[in-house]
């Protein structure tokens, strides 16, 4: 991609912000920097000349400096549309056109809650004696309190075995999830038995925590989930990166060598030259100093 714009955005605290470029595990610096952001004061400009084409694999990381010293101590600074409160995000124009045009962060926890409800029923034992994670047994007992892609779409207290063996809603809400109940045939039929739909619980739930992370118990390999969720990446979830640090910059050449230069101009005085007239006289008197430390590199 060739980017030809950047522009950063953020609201009344917004104070610094930057878009630094990774690429084979080298950090290239920043593509852009502004370092005293201002609310009034938006607008692209072209990036580092040096990342404006950005390759297969490389990786972006937008920072966000705010300056809440106005805020009270006791108060918390939002996240939202209004002005009021904040939000940060950059802005690229860049060429050839890609088929996905919005990509949006959203927390890792909300964006669970399409999946499964309750991230930890992913890492607990189930209480009844059919079941052996506590996912499978919500799963089984309360297909809409499941998950929030349910509850949005089914009546209440709608159990897994009448949800797999109906037609009607429960059919037409079924193609939307795919995998959701047994493919083994019995769905289509409606007798899926009891013994099925227990053991297929258990398979949705462990797909579902690990679309974030998770083991399922009783494998407690991971019991956090990813700290990033980010709509339309091709992996939904993953664990933000940390970037590489820049390269330390190196001074090349000799020593550095300080230079001290004083310039002095003394009193002068010029008088107009008399024209007729009483005359005037404009004297200038000045006395400057200029010192500067240089530093030479060669």
């Amino acid at each position: 991609l060739t980017v030809f714009s950047v522009q950063h955005h953020s609201h009344f605290m917004g104070l610094h912000q930057e878009i630094i470029v990774e690429r084979d595990g080298v950090n290239l610096g920043a593509m852009r920097s502004e370092f005293r952001f201002d609310y009034n004061h938006q607008s692209g400009v072209e990036p580092n000349n040096a990342l404006r084409s950005l390759l297969p694999g490389d990786r972006l990381a937008a920072s966000c400096h705010f300056d809440t010293t106005p805020v009270s101590a006791n108060s918390t600074v939002q996240i939202g549309e209004e002005s009021n409160k904040e939000m940060c995000f950059p802005t690229f124009l860049y060429y050839p056109r890609q088929e996905l045009a919005s990509f949006a962060y959203v927390p890792p926890t909300t964006y669970s809650k399409l999946y499964i409800a309750d991230v930890e029923w992913c890492s607990l034992p189930s209480s009844d004696e059919n079941f052996v994670s506590k996912c499978a047994e919500q799963l089984y007992s309360d297909v809409p309190g499941f998950s929030r892609f349910f509850s949005a779409r089914l009546e209440p207290s709608l159990d897994y075995p009448t949800f797999c063996n109906s037609g009607g809603l429960t059919e037409r809400v079924r193609s939307m999830s795919p995998g959701i109940c047994p493919d083994n045939g019995c769905t289509e039929s409606q007798n899926c038995s009891k013994e099925d739909l227990r053991t297929w619980a258990e398979d949705v739930c462990e797909f579902n925590c690990g679309q974030f992370g998770l083991t399922l118990y009783p494998d407690l390999t991971r019991t956090e989930p990813y700290n990033t969720a980010n709509i339309a990446c091709p992996n939904s979830f993953f664990d933000a990166p940390t970037l590489a640090e820049p390269a330390a910059c190196q001074a090349k050449g000799g020593l550095p060598q300080m230079i001290g230069l004083t310039l002095g101009m003394g009193k002068s005085e010029r008088i107009s030259e008399d024209q007729g007239s009483s005359g005037s006289s404009l004297v200038w008197n000045s006395f400057a100093v200029i010192c500067f430390l240089s530093v030479l590199f060669v």
